[in-house]
């Protein structure tokens, strides 16, 4: 053992950095999650979006042959 080393004291910073470190990749794969979410949201928006205009378009063609 080195003198002047104090085996608990270490042993509670490496579990406080440990620590930190697992909150931190939490956070990160959190982040993470919440982008993928977000850009399948945002695929799902522009498909509805592009479906929106087709029906509109459809609609119109429809009004313009009854006519």
């Amino acid at each position: 053992m080195l003198d002047d080393v104090y085996v608990d004291e270490t042993n509670l910073y490496v579990d406080y950095i440990t620590e930190i470190t697992d909150n931190t990749e939490k956070l990160l794969k959190r982040i993470n999650d919440a982008e993928t979410e977000h850009k399948k949201l945002k695929s799902e928006n522009m498909q509805l979006k592009n479906e929106n205009m087709q029906l509109k378009n459809d609609k119109k063609n429809l009004l313009v042959r009854n006519n």
